[in-house]
């Protein structure tokens, strides 16, 4: 691919979650910072949810990396929200190497809470986090509940933390979640990007994945990639990625309009693009043609 010809050790836009690409964005810095206190503190579920694409899965793998530095916690990450009551419980037990054949869901509850109370009294806490959670079913997000039910006499024994997408608020909004509505003890809403934090996302995967030339993505640029994707990291870097493809093909050194326009057309957001940015190109061109040489088709 381009990697050797912008002298990368590696894609610097993936889509697949890498903690090497981690960009510790103020937002998300703020969650990963609360979060473990939050858990330690709450005595229901705490809840990060963010649209598609804003890095939920990557926040919570450097959550998990950081809970299991320290000894007191016992971490549970289930990534499969797809669950039955009974799943859930038998991929927790699973999870504590606990053995499962045979039990029905009441005694996989039993034995698990059995399991909890040794895990309270050697100090511990047992967090348990789930991805993707607004997949949840009913009897399974009930199931939870009864989690967060088990205490001994000082504590809770189960601390749940949900990562879901926005629509998990309006889910529970429903009069068959009212009890777990009133459980959500801590809330943090990811945000999109801000312009200036586009640029330090940009230039910070660049460096982080080797790159030492002179800078790629100047002011326009910039502008152009976060109207497009707005803010969402996800689609930025869908962008970024096919821009710098099309740099490569062309043999260019800075990018230009010309390759985020071929960044577009090679993926699903090119008809969005054309009816969206087409005024706005409109503006820009006629700014070049006032004063810039340095943004050219």
């Amino acid at each position: 691919m381009y990697e050797g010809y912008f002298g990368l050790q590696y894609k610097p836009f993936s889509l697949t979650p890498d903690v090497r690409q981690y960009v510790p964005l103020p937002n998300h810095e703020h969650c990963l910072k609360l979060l473990p206190n939050a858990i330690e503190q709450g005595d229901g579920f705490l809840l990060v949810t963010g649209e598609v694409g804003t890095g939920k899965t990557l926040l919570c793998t450097r959550l998990v990396e950081q809970l299991k530095r320290n000894e007191k916690w016992r971490v549970v990450w289930l990534t499969n929200p797809l669950l039955t009551k009974a799943g859930l419980l038998e991929a927790i037990c699973k999870a504590l190497a606990l053995p499962t054949r045979g039990l029905d869901s009441s005694q996989l509850l039993d034995y698990l809470s059995a399991e909890l109370v040794k895990i309270a009294e050697s100090g511990q806490y047992l967090v348990l986090i789930i991805d993707e959670a607004q997949a949840l079913a009913t009897d399974t997000l009930e199931a939870l509940r009864l989690l967060t039910n088990l205490e001994s006499q000082t504590r809770k024994l189960a601390h749940v933390l949900l990562f879901a997408q926005p629509e998990i608020e309006q889910q529970l909004t429903q009069h068959q979640y009212r009890q777990i509505r009133q459980r959500i003890v801590w809330h943090h809403r990811l945000a999109k990007l801000t312009e200036r934090e586009t640029k330090y996302y940009l230039n910070k995967r660049m460096q982080r994945a080797g790159y030492l030339g002179d800078p790629i993505f100047h002011r326009q640029a910039i502008k152009m990639l976060w109207r497009q994707s707005r803010g969402i990291p996800r689609l930025l870097n869908l962008l970024a990625d096919k821009s710098l493809l099309s740099m490569q093909a062309q043999g260019a050194r800075a990018l230009r309009k010309r390759h985020i326009k071929a960044a577009m057309s090679a993926t699903t957001l090119h008809k969005a693009w054309q009816q969206r940015l087409w005024p706005w190109f409109a503006v820009a061109a006629a700014g070049i043609a006032l004063g810039g040489a340095l943004w050219i088709n």
